[in-house]
C-alpha cells in the first residue's frame, strides 16, 4: 500500500468519525445508545477472569482420559465380538450344518433360533440409536 493510499484511508476514517460526531450532537437516541455501549464496555473491562481450582482441571482431564479409554474399550470389545462371531459362524457351518450325522430338524431349529436372535438384536440396536438421536434429555447431567 502506498503512502497516498494510507493517507486516503486515514482521511476517510477521520471524515467518517467527524460525520459520526456531528450526528451524535443532534441525535439523542444515538447518544443514549452510545452511552449504553460505553457502559457495557466499561463493565466488561472491570470483569475479572476467575481461574478454576486445580482440582477442577484434574477432574476434567481425568474425564477426558476416561472417555477415551472407554471408547477404546468399546472398540476392542466390538472387534473381539465380531471376530468370535465369525469364527463361531464358521464352525457352525462346517461342523454342524455340513455334518451328515445331525438331523434336519436340529439344523433348522438352531438356524431359526440364531436368525431370531440376530433380528431381535438388530431391532433393539436400531431403536436405541434412533432414541439416542431424538432424546430431549441427553444433554442433562445427572
Amino acid at each position: 500500500m502506498t503512502e497516498e493510499e494510507r493517507w486516503m484511508r486515514q482521511a476517510l476514517a477521520e471524515a467518517e468519525v467527524e460525520k459520526l460526531r456531528r450526528h451524535l450532537e443532534r441525535c439523542t437516541r444515538c447518544q443514549e445508545e452510545l452511552r449504553v455501549h460505553q457502559k457495557l464496555r466499561d463493565l466488561a473491562r472491570d470483569l475479572w477472569r476467575v481461574e478454576p481450582p486445580e482440582e477442577l482441571w484434574d477432574e476434567y482431564v481425568d474425564g477426558v482420559y476416561n472417555r477415551m479409554e472407554r471408547g477404546l474399550g468399546w472398540v476392542l470389545l466390538i472387534v473381539g465380538a465380531v471376530v468370535l462371531a465369525l469364527v463361531g459362524l464358521w464352525y457352525y457351518v462346517t461342523d454342524f450344518l455340513l455334518d451328515p450325522g445331525q438331523g434336519v430338524f436340529e439344523k433348522a431349529g438352531l438356524t431359526v433360533l440364531i436368525a431370531g436372535l440376530v433380528v431381535l438384536f438388530v431391532s433393539v440396536y436400531r431403536k436405541r440409536r434412533r432414541e439416542a438421536r431424538t432424546d430431549r434429555y441427553r444433554e442433562v447431567i445427572r
